[in-house]
Parts: C-alpha cells; sequence; structure tokens
C-alpha cells in the first residue's frame, strides 16, 4: 500500500489562528516521548539532538542575518530583539546579571 504525504495546515482548522509556539514545543514532546519509548532513550535521544540541531543552528543564523542587516550586533539583545516567535506581555520575565 503506498502512501502520499499530505500538506498539512499549521492553523487551526475551526478559527484559522496560527498554531503558538506552545503547540509545537508540545508536538516535539510527543514526538520525542513516542520515540523513546518505541526505540528506548539510548537509539531515541542521539536521534532526537540530531533532529533538533540544525533547526536551532538555521533559526540562530536566520535571526543573525536580520540583526547584521539591521547594523545591530549580535547580542543577547539581538538574540531577543529578532527571536522568530511572539510572547505575550507578562509571559516571560528577563533577569539581568549584577
Amino acid at each position: 500500500m503506498s502512501r502520499v504525504l499530505q500538506e498539512v495546515p499549521v492553523a487551526d482548522a475551526k478559527t484559522g489562528e496560527a498554531f503558538a509556539a506552545e503547540h509545537r514545543a508540545v508536538l516535539f514532546a510527543w514526538v520525542a516521548r513516542e520515540a523513546i519509548a518505541r526505540m528506548g532513550e539510548e537509539v531515541a535521544v542521539p536521534v532526537i539532538r540530531a533532529s533538533v540541531r540544525p533547526y536551532g543552528e538555521q533559526r540562530g543564523h536566520r535571526m543573525a542575518l536580520r540583526a547584521q542587516q539591521d547594523g545591530q550586533p549580535l547580542s543577547m539583545a539581538s538574540y531577543l530583539s529578532y527571536r522568530e516567535w511572539e510572547v505575550p506581555a507578562g509571559e516571560m520575565q528577563q533577569v539581568g546579571v549584577s
């Protein structure tokens, strides 16, 4: 039996609202948990790490490019300014180091 992959919309079918970072985080956690349950931690964890690392590197590269295009330094402030997801007001606390 041949299976055809179909594009999955990244928005809620009823409301049309885009899935938030929390939705993607939960989906990742479910996939990771299932991989560990099926393959065992020793096999699954390196696979999970190998799949997450390129995403993080690509995301960081895109953020750095946008900061540099705007003449901004590559710093924690730029990282927070050029992040790829929005944090609703009051949901993330930033604490400085003295």
